[in-house]
């Protein structure tokens, strides 16, 4: 059962929010209970009149006859499949069973548009790029773009790449395990260390095990990226079967929500969220609300709710991506996940999951969360880290219990103590860290992800507008020869992988990065020509020196 926070650990103003949130979502509650008895008839009704007094007094004019639908095509588009067929590309269905017994659907484009596979779920002897979705999502956010030529799985089909899409335990296509019911508690008991444990190194195993590949490309988004900044820091093994990591909009320690009095809560007890939610999926609602609310209006929803919590403004989404994908944003995740990004928000340290939060803090009071992000002077073009200024971070030896005993992963996994812990940066241009200010210690620190050991060249593309990104705190807890940070002005978070630009900004990188790692990755037959406006038909973007784009022509792959 969820603690109540004691007296004096929250202020009167959290204490007011608190009560606030419970009453609103009791309230909501409530209301889809009444909704559930409504006749259709009703329901329909409801839905003519939002949609004739949206119009009335919406700023975006309806689409007329002759403009392209393929936007309300792929937001009436049911699944996976249905988007890929939109745009003409058929797909794999395979499905993995983790060793804790959960089963992940995972998806496969191995073939050129327009082409269809004799023999599926055999080799196609192409490199293999898997890419990973982020919280709250599935596989379907990669591939509801209104535009071909942004959509990343397409552009890497053409490009010669044998392209997987995994799927977390519990979202849409993963909603099964063989121990326990989706009704059960314990199938929702589960955080970002089991994804680290289980789901990204299991799929990894089974795509290669298919494909017959030595190694994949990992491309992540958001949480996606922390799955596998956590599995390739406890797994040394996982780091010889991905040749590159691209990490987009990587997260790895958020500051926090741009709402102070809903930051300060969830931040003074991240358990709290069990009160407001329970112990099984967070925002089940949505796809209620999903359903009733004229798309435009939950469009407006979804934008608010985006601006509240993480002053987001989407300025680079057109309107009509917005309408088309956010009818394909959410999808089942668990409470116990979003109660641990709270845990690494607060310690402002890439984590596991606090099993003992409520004897750990006990009644301390957080007094202040202090951060400060660095300026666009600071931030290069490709900053590589090897040459970066930061000071070199003490290496400490974590402990577990009262005996402060090293506490060792697993005799297999990791036979080293695992060590990892963050400094102040050196003085100069670089903003500083300030760590939460408390009134008692701890008794124990909770183990934290030893990313210093990652080996796999990482590539990180991240807005310079993304709250959710502290680029400079991430690359002091990265390993300096390996990583590479490329900034892209003006976007925030979303925009990574739906901007209106990002088959400019964003693709070639990507292709680049490809181009440099994978295996075959350098030959003609793998990068084919692309051009950012026209596809395939034109030289590939690539980054010469940080700052300047040029077009290579064909034969000089």
């Amino acid at each position: 059962m969820a603690r109540v926070p004691v007296i004096g650990r929250l202020s009167f103003h959290e204490y007011i929010a608190l009560v606030v949130s419970v009453s609103i979502l009791a309230f909501e509650t409530l209301l889809r209970f009444i909704i559930v008895f409504l006749p259709k008839t009703v329901i329909d009704w409801c839905y003519g009149r939002s949609r004739i007094l949206f119009h009335r007094f919406s700023t975006h004019a309806s689409p007329k006859p002759t403009e392209d639908r393929m936007p309300d095509a792929i937001r009436e588009a049911k699944d996976f499949g249905e988007l890929c067929a939109l745009w003409g590309y058929t797909y794999e269905e395979h499905v993995v069973m983790t060793k804790d017994g959960y089963l992940l659907g995972v998806h496969r484009i191995a073939e050129v548009k327009g082409r269809m596979r004799t023999r599926p779920g055999t080799s196609t002897g192409k490199p293999v790029v898997y890419l990973h979705h982020g919280l709250l999502m599935n596989s379907e956010v990669w591939v509801c773009l209104t535009d071909e030529q942004r959509c990343l799985p397409f552009v890497l089909v053409e490009q010669g790449f044998d392209v997987w899409l995994g799927n977390n335990r519990g979202n849409k296509y993963s909603k099964k395990s063989v121990h326990y019911s989706p009704n059960s508690r314990k199938f929702w008991d589960y955080s970002l260390d089991d994804f680290a444990w289980h789901d990204i190194p299991d799929t990894i195993e089974y795509i290669l095990n298919i494909t017959k590949a030595g190694s994949l490309s990992y491309i992540g988004f958001s949480q996606g990226t922390a799955q596998a900044f956590a599995a390739l820091s406890i797994h040394p093994q996982l780091n010889e079967k991905v040749n590159v990591f691209i990490a987009l909009a990587p997260a790895m320690s958020p500051a926090g929500l741009s709402q102070p009095i809903v930051d300060a809560l969830m931040k003074a007890s991240p358990t709290s969220i069990f009160l407001f939610f329970g112990r099984k999926a967070i925002l089940s609602s949505v796809t209620t609300w999903q359903a009733i609310l004229y798309p435009p209006i939950f469009t407006y929803v979804i934008d608010t709710a985006l601006s509240f919590l993480f002053d987001w403004r989407s300025h680079n989404i057109a309107y009509s991506q917005k309408v088309a994908a956010y009818a394909h944003l959410y999808s089942y995740a668990s409470v116990k996940s979003v109660v641990h990004w709270f845990q690494i928000m607060r310690e402002a340290t890439f984590q596991m999951y606090d099993d003992d939060i409520g004897s750990t803090w006990g009644v301390l009071r957080i007094h202040a969360y202090t951060q400060s992000r660095p300026g666009s002077a600071n931030r290069s073009r490709c900053r590589d880290v090897q040459n970066s200024d930061y000071r070199q971070p003490t290496s400490l030896s974590l402990t577990s219990g009262p005996s402060n005993s090293p506490l060792i992963l697993s005799p297999i996994d990791s036979p080293k103590v695992i060590s990892s812990a963050r400094s102040s940066p050196s003085s100069g241009s670089g903003s500083a860290y300030h760590p939460p200010s408390h009134t008692r210690a701890r008794s124990y620190r909770p183990v934290r992800f030893p990313t210093r050991n990652i080996t796999t060249p990482i590539v990180l593309l991240y807005g310079t507008d993304d709250s959710l990104v502290d680029i400079d705190a991430m690359l002091r807890e990265l390993p300096r020869h390996s990583t590479t940070a490329i900034p892209l002005d003006g976007y925030e978070h979303v925009d990574v992988i739906w901007g209106q630009n990002i088959h400019v900004d964003v693709i070639p990188e990507v292709l680049n990065a490809l181009r440099t790692w994978c295996e075959g990755g350098g030959g003609n037959s793998v990068i084919r020509r692309y051009d950012s406006k026209q596809g395939m038909d034109g030289g590939l973007l690539r980054v010469s020196d940080g700052t300047k784009k040029e077009s290579i022509p064909a034969n000089g792959l």
